[in-house]
């Protein structure tokens, strides 16, 4: 890395060593609760982490990067984009763990969604993450002695959480939940604690079902979550993590876990970073996994190469909003991508550090010189004019590419070409080579003669694009004819206006093809 702090993520590092020292290993930590498809904005949470904790690695240090599924979280909303709706309320208040996965594909519906962002994770280099499941945790027993501990400051706890209320928090209040064991949800009414025998009692308000609960063995607790994350702070000895703006107002859940995590469970809280939303370019409505209306991970790496989809994660800093582009924009970033790798191979100090950061390898390790970059624009004309044919567009490219990684790129800018052409693209940025001649287009006799000697023109041998192109813009001016005449060779050739440089679509598709459509 550069020797200078020029990136958040160094920056952000260095806070971690100032704050918490010298230490054999650094726990970063992300986290969601599985409600819903986990959109593309909650996976910032996990790509903030792994950015700094990249900055960590280049500095020599040990880190270990943990998401947690939330799968023990109540299930309270059905989500608009399931199937089987009435099935899914049929379930309301139940474990997410618990819910039935209602595309029939998975375990069950917290398993199908955390699979959305897991079968994608490794694909953008985060595949060194540790995944925890809370019910897991809850269920066997490991956070049971906090529990515990959390219990028996109850009334400082009360005090704590209070401190941050404008109403009174219930005299009856328990910091504590579970799931009726009868009916499996959790609307039950405490009893009291007794602090000798660690059990406490409960009355199903659903069923009626009545049970003591003993602490030290139970399977079925659960802390509320301004308590549950900054116990797992202490459990996981975390050093940093990011939170949403949701969390990180004042008097959120960051306030309160930082209170309790100092008075209840006697340490420093992590580093935190908040992080902002992310929204699709052309909505303003904030994406939420349980109202069903984010777009996956996977649905962003079909459009995006992966070191890209790193990349819109690093270039801002984590509390700056940004939109996600899947209209004509996608040219402008790849462009844009393509800017910084050639500033990061020449040299540019900012570039490289961001670029580095990009890589799938969390070394940042770059290739040994620059890899081919095929204009992503150029490329979605190229492969229409071969029809989506792969071997004929690897072929046309068969020069340019050199090394590895220019074979990964083409593969990688091949299929998001096709996938983003026949997915998002506009209706005037596609075209379909005609496959016979068009009879039909009136053409003046001057305008035939042109077409005749363009025929003829085409036949010879050119050594590049840019030289059809300009022995065609000569045999327009000796023509004497207007730009339009381009249109009606379009229409020739395309069935369109516009279209690629003729120089390049008719080198592409061969002149005989050309002149048999002419």
């Amino acid at each position: 890395m550069t020797e200078n702090l020029i990136h958040w993520a160094d920056a952000l590092a260095q806070k971690i060593l100032a704050e918490h020292g010298d230490k054999p290993l650094y726990t970063l930590a992300a986290g969601v609760t599985p409600s819903g498809t986990i959109h593309f904005g909650k996976f910032r949470e996990v790509m903030t982490a792994d950015l700094v904790a990249r900055a960590l690695i280049s500095l020599g240090k040990k880190v270990r990067l943990i998401y947690s599924w939330d799968d023990y979280d109540t299930f309270r909303k059905v989500p608009a984009d399931m199937p089987q709706q009435e099935m899914l309320k049929e379930r309301l208040y139940q474990p997410i763990v618990d819910i039935p996965d209602p595309y029939g594909t998975a375990s069950n519906y917290a398993r199908h969604n955390e699979l959305t962002l897991e079968d994608s994770a490794g694909s953008v280099g985060v595949g060194y993450v540790e995944y925890i499941y809370q019910s897991e945790m809850y269920r066997s027993g490991a956070y049971n002695e906090n529990i515990i501990r959390v219990m028996d400051a109850r009334d400082r706890l009360k005090e704590i959480l209070q401190g941050f209320k404008t109403n009174e928090i219930s005299p009856d209040w328990q910091p504590l939940e579970t799931y009726c064991s009868k009916c499996n949800r959790d609307r039950v009414k405490w009893g009291a604690y007794d602090g000798a025998a660690k059990t406490i009692d409960y009355e199903c308000k659903l069923c009626g079902h009545k049970e003591k609960l003993d602490l030290k063995t139970s399977k079925r607790l659960k802390l509320p979550w301004r308590i549950d994350w900054p116990m797992r702070w202490a459990y996981e000895k975390v050093d940093f993590e990011a939170g949403g703006r949701d969390h990180s107002s004042a008097g959120g859940s960051r306030d309160t876990g930082v209170a309790i995590a100092r008075a209840v469970f006697e340490i420093e809280p992590p580093v935190y970073a908040v992080y902002e939303q992310i929204r699709v370019k052309g909505q303003t409505k904030k994406m939420s996994s349980s109202s069903g209306n984010g777009f996956s991970l996977a649905s962003v790496l079909a459009v995006y190469e992966p070191e890209m989809v790193r990349w819109f994660f690093a270039k801002y800093k984590p509390d700056a909003m940004f939109d996600m582009a899947f209209d004509l924009d996608v040219l402008k970033n790849y462009e844009e991508f393509d800017r910084l790798e050639r500033d990061a191979f020449a040299g540019d100090p900012w570039a490289k550090r961001t670029y580095e950061l990009c890589q799938l390898d969390p070394s940042g390790a770059m290739a040994a010189s620059l890899p081919w970059q095929p204009s992503f624009r150029t490329f979605c004309n190229t492969i229409q004019m071969f029809d989506f044919d792969r071997k004929k567009t690897r072929a046309f490219y068969a020069d340019e590419i050199k090394t590895e990684r220019d074979e990964r790129r083409f593969a990688e800018r091949f299929e998001r070409a096709e996938h983003w052409l026949k997915t998002y693209a506009s209706e005037d940025f596609k075209f379909i080579v005609n496959s016979v001649r068009r009879a039909d287009l009136d053409l003046s006799s001057q305008e035939a003669e042109f077409v005749a000697e363009l025929k003829a023109l085409i036949a010879k041998p050119f050594g590049a694009d840019k030289e059809l192109q300009d022995a065609i813009g000569n045999l327009v001016e000796a023509k004497g004819l207007s730009p339009a005449i381009y249109k009606k060779v379009y229409q020739l050739i395309l069935n369109r206006d516009l279209g690629p440089k003729l120089g390049t679509l008719i080198r592409a598709l061969g002149a005989k093809r050309v002149a048999e459509l002419l």
